[in-house]
């Protein structure tokens, strides 16, 4: 698999670190990985960054700024709205997916709950990116 540069915005250092672990099962160095705990945190990121992430993670529900505020914020914004973003969250999606979808997200999913899962999550995102 490539390596890939992720920016994770969550909120939940348990799920932070989760989805680290979920990174090195499936084979992907952690030093690719830069974490936020809020949309305005990625937003701050993005503009001091010279590099671009090649993937941008999302938690839905985090404080200041939510997921999809973050998501509209990326896409609307001519210098970032390239990067592919994933919307992930501990709630149901069955009235957003497709809102979501339709603002720009990469993917939709609900956060696994265990290893295994944030292995599969984790794969499954940056399959999509590599194609």
């Amino acid at each position: 698999m490539n390596k890939y540069t992720i920016l994770l915005a969550d909120d939940d250092e348990d799920d932070r670190l989760f989805f680290r672990e979920g990174m090195k099962a499936a084979g992907i160095g952690t030093d690719l990985l830069t974490e936020v705990a809020n949309g305005a945190e990625v937003l701050s990121f993005l503009e001091a960054s010279e590099v671009m992430p090649d993937l941008i993670i999302l938690d839905q529900n985090m404080p200041l700024m939510t997921g999809e505020e973050t998501l509209e914020h990326i896409k609307s914004h001519r210098k970032y709205h390239h990067i592919p973003v994933a919307i992930y969250s501990t709630s149901d999606f069955q009235n957003g997916y497709a809102q979501f979808m339709s603002k720009g997200a990469l993917s939709v999913s609900v956060k696994p709950l265990n290893m295994a899962g944030y292995k599969a999550l984790v794969t499954s995102m940056l399959s999509q990116i590599s194609q």
